[in-house]
């Protein structure tokens, strides 16, 4: 199934199921997607900017760890991401995507949200060439008993305390990508195994405090030669473990993996 949102032309009275009959906005686009489908959709997000907090709820759309409805803004992926489909709270909506369920979120910027950019729990989550650019007080991204999926991807929290991503009781992967953020760490992971697993690009964390910060969690550098980090902190049976070379200017303390202190 295929619905398409454009917030210049489209009409949220109109069905959505063509591009000359697009919905307006993007909640009208999910909400045109049956709760039970026998198969994958597609939200096709015009280029232009969305004023306004979307929630995907689709706990039963779900083929194992399959997203099968998927937010797709316009354009073709780029490194660094520069989507043209903007989701964009304006400094007074809390939190821009919540999902709840089996989710993809494509080619599109998240910004100007207080809480966080994105949110998703029990099920699976891709975010795939995003910009994710909050002010959140919470974190970017924040997943609870889900599994994240981040790939080509900037993540950057900017004035609020969280991080710019979190997770609890969940899994992380991350390839590609440049995380940022002014909080206590850039990663909170409790509960979680995380895995940096190469993709063949640059992996950044930028942290003003921790890198990561993990309780009873692993996290795991596969294959990584591009890594710049700062401190981290494993506590409560927490490992962090893996190998690479970081670039950061600095003295660096010699381990399972090379910790760069900028």
């Amino acid at each position: 199934m295929d619905v398409y949102v454009n917030a210049l032309t489209g009409n949220d009275a109109n069905d959505g199921l063509l591009s000359t009959r697009a919905k307006r906005t993007i909640q009208a686009g999910v909400d045109a997607v049956p709760v039970v489908l026998g198969g994958p959709a597609i939200v096709h997000i015009a280029a232009g900017t969305y004023s306004e907090s979307v929630v995907v709820d689709r706990k039963l759309m779900r083929g194992g760890n399959v997203a099968l409805i998927t937010l797709e803004g316009a354009g073709t992926p780029t490194w660094p991401p520069a989507p043209t489909t903007v989701l964009n709270g304006g400094g007074s909506l809390s939190i821009g995507i919540t999902v709840l369920g089996f989710a993809e979120v494509r080619h599109m910027k998240v910004t100007g949200f207080t809480e966080a950019g994105i949110s998703a729990a029990f099920g699976y989550l891709l975010v795939d060439d995003c910009r994710i650019e909050s002010n959140g007080a919470e974190n970017g991204v924040g997943v609870f008993k889900a599994e994240l999926e981040l790939l080509d991807s900037v993540v950057a929290n900017g004035v609020g305390e969280g991080p710019a991503i979190e997770s609890h009781d969940g899994n992380l992967i991350v390839g590609r990508a440049t995380l940022t953020a002014d909080g206590a760490a850039v990663i909170l992971i409790g509960s979680s195994d995380l895995c940096f697993c190469d993709d063949g690009g640059p992996l950044t964390i930028n942290p003003s405090g921790v890198a990561i910060e993990a309780n009873n969690s692993s996290a795991s550098f596969e294959g990584r030669t591009d890594l710049c980090l700062g401190s981290m902190t494993a506590y409560d049976h927490s490992t962090i473990s893996g190998y690479g070379n970081d670039p950061c200017a600095g003295t660096c303390i010699e381990g399972a993996l090379s910790i760069c202190r900028p």
